[in-house]
């Protein structure tokens, strides 16, 4: 028809795949809390992690402005850390009381981490909003919420 512009109906996926490693060193230098009986003298303690990530990107375009993604991969960590966070009561010290175990990092050795997020593109900015989590984990829970304006000029 004369004068009719085409509107493509399907949207198009694009798939990325993602592979990499991760290195971390965290060391907690330890120290002493103020404020009486109930303060507490931690530890110095240190974790270490080296991870592969394998996962991907899912984007779609749905032929306008609007363009969601959804990330995910698997993550396994090769140096599994048994350290603990240790600590005791300050004021326990002369009494002959050693450190108590008050929690682990790093027993996991495999999870999967998920995100997803969308994206709307205008000529000027674009605004997005995303959230991210983590599952299969039992040392660790977190969830990332963002929100995110590019300006273009």
């Amino acid at each position: 028809m004369p004068g009719c512009v085409p509107v493509s109906t399907k949207p198009s996926f694009t798939l990325t795949p993602m592979a990499s490693f991760r290195s971390s060193h965290l060391q907690f230098e330890g120290g002493q809390e103020s404020g009486g009986v109930g303060s507490l003298t931690y530890a110095t303690r240190s974790f270490n992690s080296l991870q592969a990530r394998i996962g991907g990107n899912i984007a779609m375009d749905m032929g306008g402005n609007i363009h969601p993604h959804v990330d995910a991969a698997f993550v396994h960590d090769f140096k599994k850390s048994s350290a603990d966070v240790l600590a005791r009561f300050t004021e326990a010290q002369g009494a002959g009381l050693g450190y108590a175990d008050f929690g682990s990092f790093g027993r996991d050795q495999n999870w999967g981490e998920v995100g997803g997020g969308i994206t709307l593109v205008s000529g000027s900015a674009d605004i997005g909003v995303s959230a991210d989590t983590v599952f299969g984990r039992q040392d660790l829970s977190y969830q990332v919420y963002r929100g995110s304006v590019t300006f273009h000029f």
